[in-house]
């Protein structure tokens, strides 16, 4: 498979951190529930708000969107970008797989020794991820921080050749092996078996170009 080009490593990246921005979905959604509560509240006489349902709530919000969506744009302009950082990097993720599996320009690749690495992915969600919590997201210089720590991460994600960092390869099952071959070359492999062994060939797709050494071990895959 030929190197990707730097927008499907962006879109990659952006995959890595797909459980952060789960939660910060959930963090927006919560904050406009909130905001629709206060709006309907004034709205209606204060008497009545102690007793009025949600459904009467979005009742309410539908009978004055257009105020209500002038008044909390930015909230949902953000619901609106994260659900789309959510589902365009993993399904950009997803067919980059698919290709890669389907690819008849397998490699025969000769283990001389190997290492599990699948720390790097708790390492990873660790540091990378659960810190970025604590950020106030209500907060426009926080999001104006945690954009910043976005970019530089990408950058050095990109320039490191990290593709194969990612938490979605965990879910989906696969394994994370250090590979070294007779001539001591490094390659990371992803793979759907528990161990590999030493003195064995597996049949690997590169994910992204020979020069980036990193692979997909497709023998297993092939047996499904």
């Amino acid at each position: 498979m030929s190197a990707l080009k730097t927008k499907y490593k962006i879109l990659m990246f952006l995959s890595s951190y797909t459980p952060l921005f789960l939660i910060l979905l959930l963090k927006a959604i919560s904050h406009i529930l909130e905001k629709v509560q206060d709006y309907a509240n004034l709205k209606i006489p204060e008497a009545v708000s102690e007793n009025i349902t949600f459904i009467e709530q979005v009742q309410i919000i539908a009978q004055h969107k257009t105020e209500f969506i002038s008044l909390n744009i930015i909230p949902l302009v953000v619901i609106v970008t994260i659900i789309f950082i959510i589902i365009v990097p993993n399904l950009v993720l997803e067919s980059i797989l698919r290709e890669t599996k389907c690819s008849i320009d397998f490699k025969d690749l000769y283990v001389q020794s190997v290492q599990k690495m699948n720390h790097i992915y708790m390492e990873y969600l660790v540091s990378y991820i659960i810190p970025f919590l604590s950020f106030d997201f209500s907060n426009f210089f926080d999001m104006i921080s945690l954009l910043i720590l976005l970019f530089t991460i990408c950058i050095i994600y990109i320039n490191s050749d990290l593709l194969y960092v990612n938490i979605n390869f965990s879910i989906r099952g696969y394994n994370l092996f250090k590979v070294y071959t007779k001539k001591q070359n490094e390659y990371m492999v992803l793979s759907k078996e528990k161990q590999l062994y030493p003195d064995k060939i597996l049949k690997v797709v590169y994910i992204s170009g020979s020069s980036e050494r990193i692979a997909l071990d497709i023998e297993q895959e092939q047996t499904e």
